[in-house]
């Protein structure tokens, strides 16, 4: 082995040992701001740290320190839960989303200065860069049919402005932070990979805690209720990724544990479907000999949550609520496909799903009254109304004045969002842009990438339309893709072709 090859070698080591170290320190960070959110965000404290957490973002921006105060509002914004554990009301909870100036929240204002800042950095070429961007071309074509749409229902069919304008808010929030993290240099976007990994990972340890602490709000027996919490069973991907650079593997299993250990106590309906996505995923995405160990870590995976289920259920520790979703699981399995040929089957599932299930149906049958709805979509604040298959009343599922006046707005998910916003041919486009997602996580080998990919298709797939906080997140993921593996990629690769010309020891 020739000496540069060594040298080459040598660095690898260190690059890794560095690495892992600096994402250990960014999941502390992470692990604080969990708990804080979970503690005293629900005191005044939390309302002067948000204050504080704006006031220095503000002036790192200012001091041109871009990356810092990047990092900075995305892992108080993102590891804060986005609303109170007590879902039906957030008084007294302080969060970048519950703290509001001026009419708008915090993340919001700063996001907007944030990217606003970023883009006035640019130069003349990278502008035209980010102009030219696919993912901008894709997104403002979305938008123009979104609010062309809208707008034109609003005049014409009578929909509120209102709702309208409210409905645009997601998207441009997902825009900026897109924009904030291309803006940033190549290292800037690798720390930003592992600042939303890190997000997520925390995410379970935050949640027992709040169990641990006897923490629990309103009419739900919940713990936590972090709109990211959803993609907590992500984590178990983790164990088909490939290359393991900058997290050490005690790490993912720590992860693991913890969020087998959160399932047991607050499993929501879409931790279901999502982890079978997951698992799903990661066999599909093995290649060659891999497979076979995939395949058996999906089953151990399985098999590891079906004992620790079935211990906690045997203890007694299993709460209502679990066994609730559990329950509701069975009756969407059992009478969801007869559904599917008659919607009257529909009331026989249990309630949360049964929402989901009529809104598509009645969603269908809205439409069908109109070609060009049901082509196209009713755009931004396009409603549907029960007409058809009245919905059983769930306080909770919809506003009251939604309740109150029969027509719907806003949807649960994804599949019924594009449907009702989009129709048919946006229900195609979206299916391909899963299929590229799809394509795209298998591409990677990289464990933050793999990752942030993974969550970028479930929260396309199932979490389209749900809150700020998954847009940020999402927003931000699709940002950093197409960022090197390693960061002296290009030099390790020089550093190659002069050893290989060299004569070796």
């Amino acid at each position: 082995m020739s000496t540069v090859a060594r040298a080459v070698r040598h660095e690898t080591t260190e690059e890794d040992a560095s690495s892992r170290r600096s994402f250990v320190t960014v999941l502390v960070c992470s692990l604080l701001i969990s708990v804080f959110g979970e503690t005293l965000a629900y005191t005044r404290a939390g309302l002067w740290g948000v204050i504080l957490v704006s006031i220095v973002v503000t002036g790192l921006l200012l001091a041109k320190k871009r990356l810092l105060a990047t990092c900075l509002l995305f892992s108080v914004a993102l590891n804060v839960s986005e609303y109170s554990r007590d879902i039906l009301s957030n008084t007294g909870f302080y969060s970048m989303r519950t703290v509001v100036f001026m009419g708008n929240c915090l993340a919001n204002w700063l996001l907007i200065l944030t990217a606003g800042v970023c883009i006035l950095t640019l130069g003349r070429r990278k502008m035209k860069l980010l102009l030219a961007n696919g993912f901008i071309r894709f997104w403002s074509f979305g938008m123009l049919w979104f609010v062309a749409v809208g707008a034109a229902n609003c005049v014409w069919a009578g929909n509120p402005w209102s709702y309208f304008l409210a409905e645009l808010v997601l998207p441009v929030i997902l825009l900026l932070s897109y924009v904030i993290v291309w803006c940033q240099p190549v290292a800037g976007r690798r720390w930003m990979a592992t600042v939303l990994m890190t997000v997520v990972l925390a995410r379970p340890f935050a949640t027992v805690l709040a169990h641990l602490l006897h923490f629990h709000g309103g009419v739900f027996e919940i713990a936590t209720y972090a709109p990211l919490s959803f993609f907590g069973v992500a984590i178990f991907g983790l164990l088909f990724a490939g290359k393991q650079h900058a997290m050490p593997r005690w790490i993912v299993w720590s992860c693991v544990l913890a969020e087998l250990y959160v399932l047991t106590f607050q499993l929501a309906g879409k931790d279901f479907f999502t982890l079978a996505i997951v698992i799903l995923l990661g066999v599909v995405g093995a290649r060659g000999w891999q497979s076979a160990i995939k395949v058996a870590g999906a089953l151990a995976v399985v098999v590891l949550l079906i004992l620790m289920f079935a211990f906690a259920f045997s203890q007694g520790r299993v709460s209502s609520f679990a066994s609730e979703k559990v329950d509701q699981a069975l009756s969407l399995l059992i009478d969801g496909p007869k559904a599917i040929f008659d919607p009257e089957w529909a009331y026989a599932i249990s309630a949360s799903p049964q929402v989901r299930v009529l809104e598509f149906t009645n969603i269908v049958r809205d439409l069908a009254q109109s070609p060009l709805d049901l082509l196209f979509g009713r755009g931004a604040g396009g409603s549907f109304s029960d007409w058809r298959y009245p919905f059983v009343f769930v306080g909770s599922a919809f506003s009251a004045t939604q309740w109150e006046t029969g027509r719907f707005y806003a949807v649960h998910e994804s599949l019924n969002v594009v449907l009702l916003k989009f129709g048919v041919a946006g229900l195609i486009g979206w299916v391909v842009v899963v299929l590229r997602l799809i394509r795209r996580l298998r591409a990677q080998s990289e464990s933050r990438q793999y990752f942030l990919a993974l969550c970028t298709v479930l929260g396309v797939l199932i979490m389209l339309n749900y809150s700020g906080q998954i847009q940020m997140f999402m927003g931000a993921a699709l940002g950093l893709a197409g960022i090197p593996d390693r960061p002296l990629v290009a030099s390790h690769l020089g550093a190659r072709a002069t050893a290989s010309a060299l004569p070796s020891d």
